[in-house]
């Protein structure tokens, strides 16, 4: 059995950050040039519940990867609130490193990373129609690897 934890880190926090100024800053040239501050601040409102979302959903969350012998088990922890997902090794169809060009339309993001698209993998199963997009550390996606390929 293998267990990864997984938070997002400051560098996600900063990014946001620095997203939400420079939104901020757009907004406010918008509306310099409309001249109509209502519209720069409806458009500065809905920018930040964006980007607020973003931080719950990823910064605050913790992910935990664990690896068992026939199985993983993915869980996203957001306070008290949790959701899992389990699948066989079996079920597993694919697992790449890179976006697939046949993406299904069931995708579960697992992520901690808001913007950086390395160290993504993705896993596909149930014969194409279901994908996972996990962070995995390189010796669990070696044993994965291992695991499927067998």
């Amino acid at each position: 059995m293998y267990k990864q934890e997984r938070k997002a880190g400051f560098p996600q926090f900063l990014l946001c950050l620095v997203a939400a100024v420079f939104v901020w800053i757009i907004c406010d040239i918008v509306g310099l040039l409309i001249k109509n501050a209502l519209i720069s601040d409806v458009l500065f409102v809905v920018a930040a519940c964006i980007f607020v979302y973003c931080v719950y959903v990823h910064y605050c969350a913790s992910f935990s990867y664990e690896f068992t012998k026939n199985k993983l088990v993915i869980t996203r922890k957001i306070g008290h609130k949790e959701h899992k997902e389990e699948i066989s090794l079996s079920k597993i169809n694919t697992l790449c490193e890179k976006k697939p060009n046949k993406y299904p339309k069931d995708v579960k993001n697992f992520t901690a990373s808001i913007f950086s698209k390395k160290n993504r993998c993705y896993i596909i199963y149930d014969k194409g129609a279901k994908c996972l997009i996990i962070e995995p550390d390189d010796k669990l996606l070696q044993l994965l690897k291992e695991n499927i390929n067998d």
